[in-house]
């Protein structure tokens, strides 16, 4: 009984340091001539240490970016749909996540795919103006 109790305090307690996005406003500062860095792999707990390690994405204004991981480029580009979810288009298909901001770290995000349960990419966020923006 005390294993269980202790277990729902720490996913409340981690439940707390996340809030849904759910304005379009939030979307666009996140995706608007930004660059995006995040960890190596999907993960439901944020580890600061493994931030800005492997992968960046590279955003525009106009709705195009690029992927770099390990040295490949991906082309994509993204859409907001409504206002919780942005949708990303790569030549493999298109994919709409929802996102959250983090409560402690304003410039911390995580976006998981709409409608499964995978976990999400947490990320950070920098407001410098990617090269490859117009």
């Amino acid at each position: 009984m005390i294993c269980s109790s202790v277990l729902l305090f720490n996913l409340a307690v981690y439940a707390q340091e996340w809030k849904k996005i759910d304005d379009q406003e939030v979307f666009r500062q996140i995706y608007t001539d930004t660059t995006l860095r995040g960890m190596p792999w999907p993960t439901a707990n944020l580890d600061i240490h493994h931030l800005d390690t492997n992968w960046q994405i590279q955003y525009c204004a106009d709705g195009t970016g690029v992927l770099t991981f390990w040295e490949n480029e991906t082309p994509r580009t993204w859409k907001i749909i409504g206002n919780d979810k942005v949708c990303i288009s790569t030549a493999y298909g298109e994919k709409c996540y929802f996102c959250e901001e983090n409560l402690k770290y304003n410039d911390i995000f995580r976006c998981g795919v709409a409608g499964t349960k995978e976990a999400p990419w947490v990320f950070r966020v920098t407001t410098e103006k990617p090269d490859i923006c117009p």
